[in-house]
């Protein structure tokens, strides 16, 4: 669903979406997760996950980066990122903003996926 709310936002590059009903010329979709990292290996590019929260939950055990914002304040809502292991993890880089805080997380052990 994150590509038909926001697919006017993305950029024009190479696009591999995680979807059993969507058919579209503008990506290569494929209907899991594994199938379209096994896919995305051919690209020298790095390969950004962006999702909803199931996306995220399948996904984080094969990120060795993770790029997240949080939005300072108390937010009503059903959907969020999955906890994960903050010891598996070390900051990069943080950024505070007047309503987010950016941080880039490096995995302490590398995956080769």
């Amino acid at each position: 669903r994150s590509y038909e709310i926001f697919k006017s936002d993305m950029l024009p590059k190479r696009m591999v979406l995680v979807s059993r009903t969507l058919n579209t010329d503008q990506a290569s979709v494929f209907p899991s997760l594994p199938e379209a990292l096994a896919y995305s290996k051919k690209f020298t590019e790095d390969v950004f996950i962006c999702g909803g929260q199931s996306v995220y939950e399948e996904s984080i055990q094969y990120a060795d980066y993770m790029y997240l914002s949080f939005i300072k304040g108390e937010h009503q809502g059903n959907v969020y990122f999955p906890e994960f292991d903050e010891g598996e993890w070390s900051v990069e880089k943080k950024e505070e903003h007047d309503e987010f805080v950016f941080v880039i997380y490096k995995r302490k052990t590398i995956n080769r996926i």
